[in-house]
């Protein structure tokens, strides 16, 4: 269930070489495999499985393609303009070409702007490979610490309290 740097280069219809990640000529070293492993690093820790070995069988596609997404996220998130893009995303409310203008966002809103989703599909990948424990400590982290829904039950014995009881009190 080892997934490769060649895995990753014939799954994904990214085109590394072009984004910087070319294996020079001459080289052993693939640019791409420090990617792979932040990305096997962080799919393991977000979903709380741990290590590969701790994959369910019946979800290895998933496991596959989550890590796949992720790398691919990395790649892009690396270039050098990616910096710049975020920032400007986030702190642009509104923008018109004719005659320009535009609005920026207050730093309140900044952060609301932080929480938009631009990968859904990896998050709903590492949802479903998310351990029971680890998706009640990301609800508890998103609910801002108010706790994981839950109950506890009791049980009591309603036949001390019966009227034939001698603890009845009858």
């Amino acid at each position: 269930m080892a997934i490769t740097i060649d895995d990753i280069r014939e799954w994904s219809k990214v085109d590394f070489d072009a984004l910087g990640y070319a294996l020079p000529l001459g080289y052993a070293d693939d640019p791409l495999e420090k990617l792979l492993d932040r990305a096997l690093e962080y799919v393991l820790n977000v979903t709380g499985l741990g290590t590969e070995a701790n994959v369910p069988a019946d979800l290895t596609n998933t496991w596959e393609e989550a890590v796949q997404r992720r790398t691919e996220q990395l790649s892009f998130k690396s270039q050098e303009d990616e910096v710049d893009t975020g920032s400007d995303f986030e702190l642009v409310n509104n923008l018109t070409a004719g005659s320009y203008s535009e609005t920026r966002r207050a730093m309140g809103e900044t952060e609301k702007a932080k929480m938009i989703n631009p990968w859904p599909l990896l998050n709903d990948l590492l949802w479903r490979l998310a351990t029971i424990d680890k998706r009640d400590e990301w609800i508890d982290y998103w609910a801002g610490g108010a706790g994981a829904p839950a109950f506890e039950v009791s049980e009591v014995d309603w036949d001390v309290w019966h009227p034939v009881s001698p603890f009845y009190g009858g």
